[in-house]
């Protein structure tokens, strides 16, 4: 059973088969940049080999074809990992995988081939080179590692046998043993630290996206709170766009304080809650911002053609409120929770900053409460007042 356990985590070096899976785009990322990379060395390597071998020879040789077809792969795997990058439609996993098998048997067989059939009187080098540095580079599972590193080798072995004599082989052999077992060892110290990197690199986004989240939303209803409610504001009010009208809506629960004392703070929670809920689902199917900016106070921020869609709005969500039935023994104005309003709508250019239109729809929600609760007030500029626009 530990034998089992030491196997499966060494597999997927040193870490549980679940959060290595959990790394899997990460990997593949990583390994398509490595291997975009390597494909561009590669590339300029083999072309400038190719032109001078072809300017020491008047004809085209055999290795000169070979550095060629070898330039035109390289090319090839780089736009191929760039695109798929760019356009982040990285696929399975298991298909990075197998293109970086491919094209690491490719240049290993090409490696191979030059250093013996081609190479029979010099020691092996671009083949020894590369088994090692192509083991390290790539976060792959160690069985494909394996794999291809011995079934390279195997080929390269069967190829130096039939081309070299006794000693050179010997020294291939020497050098080859070394090579595998050094990048096997740096293969997998190496892939841990960069699997160790990219998990503390999510662990750290994560973090980082839930104190940002923390600090821009209100803990009881999920919605944005005061300061992110007011930063959308501002960001609607710099839009200098002067076709459309900018919205601002102030809805209070109306007898909210009388609420809580009656039915008790815990209670006036879930009713936040309740309320939140569905004018966040309305907020949304329109694309509108809503945020809670006081105990019982939300926000409803928009922008829109007509300076009258808001009066639509205001009206839905009185209705959206009283459809819920949420009992109010307190309010003197009906037995469910009902929510009075405050609106503004206006074109932006008169106005110096978002803070007018802010206390502009204030103190239309302030008219709406003194005059009762479960009314619309809407700030007019035509006549720089307020006017009664509904009446529940």
């Amino acid at each position: 059973m530990a034998f089992k356990s030491f196997s499966q985590s060494e597999l997927y070096y040193g870490f549980n088969k679940k959060t290595f899976a959990s790394q899997a785009n990460g990997i593949g990322i990583s390994n398509l940049r490595v291997l975009k990379n390597l494909s561009v060395a590669i590339y300029f390597t083999a072309a400038v080999e190719a032109i001078i071998l072809r300017v020491l020879s008047s004809s085209f040789s055999l290795k000169v074809t070979l550095n060629l077809i070898t330039a035109a792969v390289s090319l090839f795997v780089f736009f191929l990992c760039r695109k798929t990058i760019d356009t982040k439609t990285l696929s399975k996993p298991r298909t990075v995988n197998l293109l970086i098998f491919f094209t690491s048997l490719f240049y290993y067989l090409v490696a191979a081939y030059s250093d013996t059939l081609i190479s029979p009187n010099n020691l092996a080098v671009k083949f020894i080179f590369m088994i090692c540095i192509i083991q390290i580079v790539f976060i792959v599972p160690p069985p494909q590692n394996l794999f291809t590193t011995i079934l390279s080798s195997a080929i390269f072995i069967a190829m130096s046998v039939y081309a070299k004599n006794s000693d050179l082989f010997a020294f291939d052999i020497l050098s080859l043993f070394v090579s595998v077992a050094l990048g096997a060892v740096m293969s997998f110290s190496i892939s841990k630290i960069k699997i160790e990197n990219l998990i503390f690199a999510d662990k750290l986004k994560k973090s980082n996206y839930d104190l940002y989240h923390e600090n821009i939303t209100d803990s009881l209803t999920g919605l944005s709170n005061r300061k992110m409610t007011l930063d959308t504001l501002s960001e609607l009010f710099d839009d200098k766009d002067t076709l459309t009208y900018l919205n601002c809506i102030s809805l209070n629960i109306d007898f909210f304080r009388e609420y809580n004392r009656y039915y008790g703070a815990s209670s006036g929670d879930k009713l936040l809650v309740l309320l939140s809920g569905a004018l966040n689902d309305y907020c949304q199917k329109k694309a509108f911002h809503i945020g809670r900016v006081g105990g019982g106070e939300f926000m409803v921020l928009f922008k829109s053609d007509s300076p009258n869609e808001c009066e639509a709005v205001s009206a839905d969500i009185c209705k959206t409120v009283e459809e819920l039935a949420i009992p109010n023994n307190c309010s003197a104005v009906s037995a469910v929770v009902t929510v009075s309003i405050g609106v503004f709508s206006d074109k932006t250019e008169s106005y110096n900053s978002f803070y007018e239109i802010h206390t502009l729809s204030e103190r239309a929600l302030y008219r709406a409460k003194e005059d009762g609760g479960n009314k619309v007030w809407k700030y007019i500029p035509e006549i720089n007042g307020f006017s009664l626009i509904n009446e529940n």
